[in-house]
Protein backbone atom coordinates (compact mmCIF):
# COMPACT_ATOMS: atom_id res chain seq x y z
CA UNK A 1 0.00 0.00 0.00
CA UNK A 2 1.59 3.01 -1.40
CA UNK A 3 0.00 5.48 1.11
CA UNK A 4 0.92 3.55 3.74
CA UNK A 5 4.25 3.40 2.79
CA UNK A 6 3.98 7.54 3.29
CA UNK A 7 2.38 7.34 6.30
CA UNK A 8 5.34 5.06 8.08
CA UNK A 9 8.16 7.43 6.48
CA UNK A 10 6.60 10.73 7.69
CA UNK A 11 4.39 10.59 10.58
CA UNK A 12 6.45 12.75 13.37
CA UNK A 13 4.07 13.40 16.71
CA UNK A 14 5.50 16.55 17.53
CA UNK A 15 3.17 17.25 20.53
CA UNK A 16 3.79 15.45 24.07
CA UNK A 17 1.02 12.74 24.63
CA UNK A 18 0.95 9.38 26.32
CA UNK A 19 1.86 6.35 24.37
CA UNK A 20 -2.33 4.82 24.35
CA UNK A 21 -3.04 8.69 22.67
CA UNK A 22 -0.52 8.31 20.05
CA UNK A 23 -1.29 4.70 19.25
CA UNK A 24 -4.91 6.13 18.83
CA UNK A 25 -3.44 8.92 16.53
CA UNK A 26 -1.57 6.69 14.41
CA UNK A 27 -4.84 4.62 14.21
CA UNK A 28 -6.93 7.06 12.97
CA UNK A 29 -4.37 8.54 10.14
CA UNK A 30 -3.94 4.82 8.85
CA UNK A 31 -7.47 4.80 8.51
CA UNK A 32 -7.93 8.16 7.01
CA UNK A 33 -4.41 7.87 5.05
CA UNK A 34 -5.78 8.81 1.68
CA UNK A 35 -7.36 11.92 3.13
CA UNK A 36 -4.29 13.96 4.09
CA UNK A 37 -1.55 15.28 1.86
CA UNK A 38 1.91 14.32 2.72
CA UNK A 39 3.66 16.33 0.45
CA UNK A 40 3.81 18.99 -2.09
CA UNK A 41 2.71 16.24 -4.46
CA UNK A 42 -0.21 15.56 -3.17
CA UNK A 43 -1.26 19.34 -2.90
CA UNK A 44 -1.13 19.92 -6.54
CA UNK A 45 -4.62 21.82 -6.99
CA UNK A 46 -4.17 23.73 -3.92
CA UNK A 47 -0.88 25.56 -5.41
CA UNK A 48 -2.65 26.57 -8.12
CA UNK A 49 -3.76 30.07 -8.33
CA UNK A 50 -6.38 30.43 -10.81
CA UNK A 51 -5.75 33.52 -13.55
CA UNK A 52 -8.23 34.86 -16.32
CA UNK A 53 -6.09 34.46 -19.56
CA UNK A 54 -4.35 37.47 -20.65
CA UNK A 55 -4.34 39.28 -17.27
CA UNK A 56 -1.85 40.97 -15.65
CA UNK A 57 -1.03 39.58 -12.03
CA UNK A 58 -0.67 43.28 -9.82
CA UNK A 59 0.71 43.19 -5.85
CA UNK A 60 -1.58 45.24 -4.07
CA UNK A 61 0.17 48.29 -1.62
CA UNK A 62 0.58 47.35 2.21
CA UNK A 63 -2.83 49.12 3.56
CA UNK A 64 -2.35 50.03 7.35
CA UNK A 65 -4.23 48.77 10.31
CA UNK A 66 -6.80 50.91 12.26
CA UNK A 67 -4.63 51.24 15.24
CA UNK A 68 -7.58 50.57 17.88
CA UNK A 69 -8.62 47.65 15.76
CA UNK A 70 -5.09 46.71 16.39
CA UNK A 71 -4.85 47.23 19.87
CA UNK A 72 -7.77 44.72 20.04
CA UNK A 73 -6.93 42.16 18.09
CA UNK A 74 -3.75 41.86 20.31
CA UNK A 75 -5.61 42.08 23.75
CA UNK A 76 -7.90 39.36 22.10
CA UNK A 77 -5.20 36.80 21.06
CA UNK A 78 -2.87 37.27 24.23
Amino acid sequence: MDNEKKLRDKLKIRIVITPNEKEELIAVLRDHVDVFAWSYKDMLGLLRVPLVEGCKSIKQRLRMTNPNVLIKVKAEIE
